[in-house]
């Protein structure tokens, strides 16, 4: 389990508690920080839930995610739209000399408005006007494979599977926010387990010192020597202890969006192991199976290689479309003429028999479009073959990757219930030892004061019973953890209650 260790650097400076001459009360009132400033009781106090919530609003990892799920659906939009994407209008708009063409012979020659050849002054000197020119060309490709469907298939899959890991990583946040929790909780009261043994320590240092002053007892000047050496390793202790508080309420202020850890007002309880009654191991994978977000995810992912699969295959289609095409010009005041002999050999000037869609370049058109229906086959018969065995590879991988998926879950949740359990046990062996050593220190110290006893039995005692304690402060974190780790791996709250 991969979670922050608080206890164990300081269970040395606990040992040094040996030379104390009163145990701290476990049953004491709870730690608070040195580090804590007084402005702190004024600000609402935030609960775990509390924590969690505003960890899972404010989350940059989410609002990515939902950003980078928005693109995926804009993305299945376009594919809707591309059918219609291939649709242009185009127009041109320029100026042009007022003139005509004349056409004799089956050559365009300039002319004026008498039919003459103008002069090249008064060709140059002519007005100018505008002429615009417009076009619309329509492709509608025509559906005769699954190939659009296919991709339709693959991208809503696609979607579905990013949107169905939504909840692990709700999940993950959840379980971050608890590691750091239980560790400033962890580390507070393991800060008051050592400000309680440092307060007996010094206790003990001035007993010691007043009994050298009046030469009574057995102490020498070297056990001065050790207390005070042992004393100062257990303020480095303490200040290691106000470092992990820190870093853990640094990385809870991160992960709520709070602007920095004294903005953080936790509620200053003791350490308590979370109850909760453990179903068996076979409950909580099947819950796994369930509820796990990463099997929705692969069951769509197994879809969208599916559906990539089939277009491979409609790949050797052809692709058909229908062309629509329409173009127009109109230039007013220019126009083309061509000239005529009637029968009687007398010249005149036709508009009318000139076909302009081909022959006048101002002036052409047509209500009525071109239509054509076009087909196309790229000839790479090949390449389609080797696509459709590079998805067949793809959707048989997927395939496997969920069944190592459902193994590696299943193992997982067992290590983590095995690791709950284990500390479960650990921890009541811990209180049974704990009484155990709370009885021998008291009949160490009445031994000591009625004459029949040792110093060095009643430090023996201690310091037994601080190591016990500082080993029981660390299992009830893991422990409290370990439920947050059950949660995640299984997929469902575990609801535990507080005892």
């Amino acid at each position: 389990m991969k979670h922050l260790h608080i206890i164990a650097p300081i269970i040395v400076a606990l040992q040094l508690l040996a030379l104390t001459a009163v145990a701290a009360d476990p049953e004491g009132p709870p730690a608070i920080s040195s580090h804590d400033a007084p402005a702190r009781a004024e600000m609402p106090v935030l609960t775990l839930e509390a924590c969690v919530a505003k960890a899972i609003a404010n989350s940059t990892k989410l609002s990515a995610e939902r950003h980078r799920l928005a693109a995926m659906e804009a993305q299945r939009k376009q594919l809707q739209w591309f059918p219609f994407s291939m649709i242009e209008l185009r127009g041109m708009f320029t100026m042009v000399p007022d003139k005509c063409a004349d056409m004799t012979g089956g050559l365009l020659t300039s002319c004026d408005s008498d039919g003459g050849i103008p002069s090249d002054y008064d060709f140059k000197n002519r007005t100018w006007g505008p002429s615009f020119h417009i076009g619309l060309d329509v492709t509608l490709p025509i559906p005769v494979s699954k190939k659009m469907h296919a991709a339709n298939k693959a991208v809503r899959a696609g979607i579905a599977a990013k949107d169905a890991m939504f909840p692990k990583m709700t999940d993950e946040i959840r379980y971050n926010v608890h590691r750091a929790w239980h560790a400033v909780i962890g580390a507070r009261e393991m800060l008051y387990t050592l400000s309680e043994g440092s307060r007996h320590l010094a206790n003990a240092r001035t007993r010691l010192e007043e009994n050298l002053e009046k030469q009574e007892g057995t102490e020498t000047e070297v056990d001065l020597i050790k207390l005070k050496v042992f004393e100062a390793q257990l303020a480095a202790m303490v200040t290691q202890a106000e470092q992990i508080e820190r870093t853990a309420l640094s990385a809870l202020a991160f992960l709520i969006g709070a602007p920095s850890r004294d903005a953080l007002n936790l509620p200053e309880d003791p350490q308590e192991m979370l109850g909760f009654e453990l179903q068996s191991l076979q409950d909580y994978q099947q819950q796994a199976l369930e509820n796990r977000p990463e099997f929705e995810a692969l069951r769509h992912v197994v879809k969208a290689m599916n559906a990539k699969l089939e277009m491979a295959r409609a790949g050797f289609a052809p692709d058909v479309a229908l062309v629509v095409n329409w173009r127009g010009a109109h230039t007013p005041g220019v126009t083309v003429r061509e000239q005529k002999q009637s029968s009687d050999g007398t010249a005149y000037y036709d508009d009318a028999s000139i076909p302009f869609v081909y022959r006048d370049s101002y002036n052409y058109g047509s209500w009525l479009p071109g239509i054509a229906l076009v087909m196309r086959y790229p000839l790479d018969i090949g390449m389609d073959v080797h696509r459709v065995k590079e998805a067949r590879a793809q959707l048989a991988a997927t395939m496997l990757d969920q069944q190592q998926a459902i193994e590696g879950i299943l193992l997982e949740v067992e290590a983590t219930y095995i690791e709950i359990t284990s500390i479960a046990a650990g921890i009541d062996a811990l209180h049974q030892a704990r009484r155990l050593a709370k009885g021998w220190m008291a009949a160490a110290v009445q031994n000591y004061a009625t004459g029949i006893g040792s110093s060095k039995d009643v430090k023996d005692a201690l310091k037994e019973y601080f190591v016990i304690m500082a080993q029981l402060h660390q299992k009830i974190s893991e422990y409290n953890i370990g439920l947050a780790s059950l949660e995640r791996v299984t997929g469902s709250p575990t609801q535990p209650i507080v005892n």
